[in-house]
């Protein structure tokens, strides 16, 4: 093989597409599942802002009463949300309730971390008739191995076409290499070789 390198002209043409075709790919699948997982977090912390904007006036309600269990049906709720992995609503003297949820393990493509300041959302709630006096807080939590999940999705399927498009402009480039690069001065080295000048044949 390694002689074959050396002298082929087609076959280090070839091998030398393949590999580029290979290294954009590479680059382009890692490029893309960062680029994914950083937009998954960044919608499911859209996605956790407006699930909280849809309970606050209930989650007020029980921080203001102290009914714990108002309290726990806010924090299922919000649950039962793939995003969300944790829920806590305390006020400044007690917590009313605290749950948190444990998945099975998801595949993601590789452990790349996600933004780490942006796995948490925490928010004020406002008392029912009074928004300005604080009555408790919510700190929810991002479920981060569904995120990686949901993102490893998305960049997998990129990877395929990226790989696949690669693939196809390697075959597509080293066919034209072959037919109307190498062919021609292999045409021309094997005329070279068969000149006789004894017959007085000129180049």
């Amino acid at each position: 093989m390694i002689e074959r390198l050396r002298t082929s002209i087609a076959f280090r043409s070839a091998l030398i597409v393949l590999g580029i075709a290979v290294l954009v790919a590479s680059v382009s699948s890692i490029v893309g599942y960062i680029y994914f997982a950083r937009s998954e977090q960044e919608s499911a912390i859209h996605r956790m802002r407006n699930l909280l904007s849809t309970v606050e006036n209930t989650a007020s309600i029980a921080c203001y009463l102290a009914d714990q269990n108002l309290a726990s049906e806010v924090a299922h709720g919000l649950l039962k949300n793939g995003d969300i992995k944790r829920v806590r609503i305390a006020s400044e003297v007690t917590t009313l309730a605290d749950y948190s949820k444990n998945n099975p393990a998801h595949k993601s493509l590789a452990g790349i971390p996600l933004n780490k300041e942006n796995l948490a959302l925490e928010q004020d709630i406002g008392a029912p008739f009074n928004a300005k006096e604080i009555v408790c807080h919510i700190h929810m939590e991002l479920d981060q191995d569904f995120i990686e999940s949901q993102s490893s999705s998305k960049a997998l399927f990129i990877v395929y076409q990226l790989v696949f498009q690669a693939l196809l402009m390697a075959i597509v480039v080293i066919f034209v290499v072959l037919m109307y690069i190498t062919r021609p001065i292999k045409t021309i080295s094997d005329s070279l070789h068969s000149l006789s000048p004894e017959t007085g044949n000129k180049i």
